[in-house]
């Protein structure tokens, strides 16, 4: 069998049969948990056929008899993973809210905290593979399905259409599924106590769509904001402090310093070109000649300017993240001393939306570069705890708890942010189902993470703004459920 197949495997077969023989399906067996492991340690992206095959001491045909390709054998391992997940949910878990989120938390947390590779392979695959795309795709739109018809039937809101509650449901996916994957995943300290951040995820996803606690016991991550401050903070000295930009303490990516006027002009329309070509392209699939023929520039004038692809590239994504950065610390700024929690969260989920979906292909190379190239990987994690203590630092302004509480409520603002980044993939990286129908333009997408921040952190009643946008964070219930589960 040939070693190299085309990089285009049929992306969206069915899986195959299973094979006949006992012997058959142990050797597919063995192949499977070979590329659990190959994946596993080295991410989707870089994990190879050769290394699968070499992790099980096969021929190189005996693993082309079971599966087409990486593609092929990695949607295996996705659907052995969610046959899994959902072996493991009880359908008894039905009695509340509560219950059901608690035990479908947990059972995340150890399917990823084992397997971190599973979700690797959401944010590393490429749009071409079309493959694993879809099939990250369709387990949203099952959870979104699942979880409108739990809210209709046992919270009270029979009245609610799917419509209503599609984009609510998309973002509450990607609060647990990417924060998850940020602790274990991306090179973060694993909790210590997974069942608290599982009560952490299930309180905060109870807030979201009721209103209200549990009447259980709170997370001490959230017991400490205390709920919201009883009037506006418009005092400067109880803003939220304005911390020094981390671009500051970073290295400038590296470029040509000391150009001539023309130079300067023929580099700034490299890099502007370069970065309109990434938002189409992303990473692997833009060439140096996609970038000279669309900026009318000679290889040669790209190459007295850069070493090769990679550094243009590099220097492009971090100028922007820097960009990006001071933006987001300018929001934070007038943040801390806004009306109340939610205008302060609306001006830093603007931020983030118009500068994610003015340039998507910035998340889009994120993705795929932050495990291959470890300036990129440094900056991006930099910049991203920054923008954790901005926010956890607005979340302190507007709360009744100690100011004291910044450090402590930073998992809660790093979750918040991991939500907020896989909306905005979803959205303008790589869109699905009717997220664009639902959440209709940057400001919708910006109210809609304001909301459920505010709901979440302080279980307060959103403005007109926030109804006007999502309908069903002005619903009551129709009666009030025996479990306790209402809006209030």
């Amino acid at each position: 069998m040939p070693r190299n197949r085309p990089a285009t495997e049929p992306s969206a077969a069915a899986p195959r049969l299973p094979p006949p023989t006992s012997k058959g399906l142990r050797t597919r067996q063995q192949i499977i948990n070979a590329a659990r492991r190959v994946i596993n340690r080295c991410g989707y992206r870089d994990a190879r056929i050769s290394d699968i095959i070499a992790e099980t001491g096969w021929p190189t045909g005996t693993f082309y008899r079971y599966f087409d390709g990486k593609i092929d054998v990695t949607l295996q391992l996705l659907r052995e993973g969610v046959q899994d997940y959902n072996a493991h949910l009880p359908v008894a878990a039905t009695a509340s809210l509560f219950e059901r989120d608690l035990v479908a938390h947990r059972e995340l947390i150890e399917l990823f905290g084992r397997d971190p590779g599973l979700l690797n392979c959401y944010f590393s695959c490429g749009e071409k593979e079309e493959g694993l795309v879809r099939f990250f795709h369709e387990q949203t739109e099952r959870f979104i399905d699942g979880y409108h018809a739990f809210v209709r039937t046992h919270c009270g809101y029979g009245h609610l259409a799917k419509k209503d509650f599609y984009a609510i449901a998309a973002a509450l996916c990607g609060l647990a599924e990417n924060y998850v994957y940020r602790l274990f995943a991306r090179g973060g300290a694993p909790p210590q106590d997974r069942q608290e951040l599982a009560l952490t995820l299930t309180v905060l996803r109870h807030r979201a769509v009721l209103g209200c606690d549990p009447g259980r016991r709170l997370p001490a991550v959230l017991a400490t904001l205390d709920g919201p401050a009883r009037r506006a903070r418009r005092a400067t000295g109880s803003a939220a402090p304005a911390p020094v930009a981390a671009a500051d303490a970073l290295p400038a990516a590296a470029g040509p310093v000391g150009l001539r006027a023309d130079s300067k002009a023929t580099l700034a329309r490299i890099e502007r070109t370069t970065l309109r070509l990434l938002d189409r392209l992303g990473y692997e699939d833009l060439r140096l000649s996609d970038v000279e023929e669309h900026a009318s520039i000679t290889r040669g004038a790209i190459y007295h300017h850069y070493a090769d692809k990679d550094a243009l590239i590099r220097k492009v994504l971090l100028d922007r993240l820097y960009k990006i950065d001071a933006a987001v610390a300018a929001a934070a700024q007038p943040a801390g001393a806004a009306g109340g929690p939610f205008d302060a969260l609306l001006l830093l989920s603007r931020a983030l939306v118009e500068a994610f979906a003015g340039t998507p292909g910035v998340l889009r190379v994120l993705n795929q570069l932050q495990d291959r190239d470890a300036q990129v990987h440094a900056v991006w994690e930099a910049l991203w705890q920054h923008w954790v203590g901005l926010l956890a630092g607005v979340l302190v302004a507007h709360s009744a708890g100690s100011p004291g509480t910044s450090e402590t409520i930073r998992p809660v603002a790093d979750a918040f942010l991991a939500m907020a980044e896989r909306l905005l993939r979803d959205l303008y990286v790589a869109p699905f189902g009717r997220l664009h129908s639902t959440i209709r333009s940057r400001e919708a997408a910006a109210v809609l993470l304001a909301a459920l921040w505010t709901r979440m952190a302080f279980r307060s009643r959103l403005p007109a703004m926030a109804i006007r946008h999502f309908p069903f964070f002005g619903m009551q219930p129709n009666a009030r459920r025996k479990s306790g589960e209402h809006a209030t």
